[in-house]
């Protein structure tokens, strides 16, 4: 019997061993949202997967649906994980995303702007990560549909879609009517 594959991009957000040789991997995927996948063989020595599979990295993995479970047969590494001070960060956004999209389902959207984060973070300077974590968690909370329409002094979260120095520097300025604003949204979602 053969079995559908589907390729789609997404990032490694950890993963824990199963037994010896096999995987259990969290993948925030572009196409099927949250995944669990079973890499089996992962753990072998001359496993030609385990390269690809770094945490945090972006990946194309080519996965089968079994019974009940994913299982991957193939990955490709598109960019590695970042930088550990960067990847503090990354992790943080990471973490967020995969506790609130749901689990197998399509959120292009949200990965986009998780891609866009990633790239970000690397050309930010230090002094404003703070504001542009602020403004990804907004954004992620306003696509999964957690955040009220915000007032129009902060509508600039969603004009410009990139991370830009004019809306890092905004998010600055309102950084309590922004706070105010992601607090409700946690509430909202249950965080």
């Amino acid at each position: 019997m053969s079995y559908a594959v589907y390729k789609t991009k997404g990032f490694i957000s950890g993963g824990r061993d199963q037994d010896e040789t096999t995987r259990s991997i969290e993948i925030f995927t572009e196409d099927f949202g949250f995944l669990r996948v079973k890499a089996l063989g992962i753990r072998k020595m001359g496993s030609k997967l385990r390269a690809h599979l770094r945490t945090f990295a972006k990946v194309e993995v080519s996965l089968v649906r079994g019974r009940g479970d994913w299982r991957l047969v193939g990955a490709e590494e598109y960019s590695p994980p970042p930088p550990h001070h960067e990847s503090q960060i990354f992790a943080r956004a990471i973490a967020l995303v995969t506790r609130l999209a749901p689990v197998e389902g399509s959120e292009k959207e949200l990965f986009s702007e998780l891609d866009s984060f990633r790239s970000a973070v690397g050309l930010t300077k230090e002094e404003y990560l703070p504001d542009l974590e602020r403004i990804f968690a907004l954004r992620t909370f306003s696509l999964l549909g957690y955040l009220a329409s915000l007032p129009e002094s902060v509508q600039f979260i969603y004009k410009d879609r990139g991370y830009s120095t004019t809306a890092l520097s905004a998010s600055r300025e309102h950084r309590s009517m922004l706070a105010l604003n992601l607090r409700q949204a946690m509430q909202a979602s249950g965080l």
